[in-house]
């Protein structure tokens, strides 16, 4: 196999949604190399894929996450390492996130954010549905 280690590490697209009956948690462990993350998630698996997305995701460029039913919020002081600086399009469905707006502050690439959930203000009061669309940015 010394004939692989000419290869550079690949970047990882994860496409895992609720029907399937394994979940990509080993794969989460490849934080540094995942760049596409689309997860529709049961309520039952929900803390688990918390606690693999702690850590920071460098090559994070989009991050899609869908629940059903009651979930916990996510804590944006651990949620991917407190940070997402390559991170271009975020969809939240179904997801709580009271400190969206602390994780934002670090996703500068940021072109598409969209948010079916209630953003909840520092205040504690319930904001309208957030989306909001920028012209999407090239790759050459």
């Amino acid at each position: 196999m010394k004939a692989l280690d000419v290869w550079p590490p690949l970047l990882i697209m994860i496409h895992a949604y609720r029907y399937y009956n394994v979940w990509p948690y080993a794969a989460l462990e490849h934080n540094d190399r995942i760049c596409d993350l689309r997860l529709i998630i049961p309520s039952s698996e929900w803390k688990n894929v918390l606690v693999s997305m702690q850590q920071p995701f460098p090559a994070l460029t989009r991050l899609y996450l869908r629940t059903a039913g009651e979930t916990a919020p996510v804590d944006p002081a651990s949620f991917l390492g407190g940070s997402a600086p390559s991170l271009q399009t975020l969809i939240l469905d179904h997801i709580p996130f009271p400190g969206l707006p602390k994780l934002l502050l670090s996703a500068t690439r940021l072109v598409h954010l969209d948010s079916s959930f209630r953003v909840l203000s520092t205040r504690g009061d319930a904001h309208l549905p957030l989306r909001v669309d920028q012209p999407q940015k090239t790759c050459h």
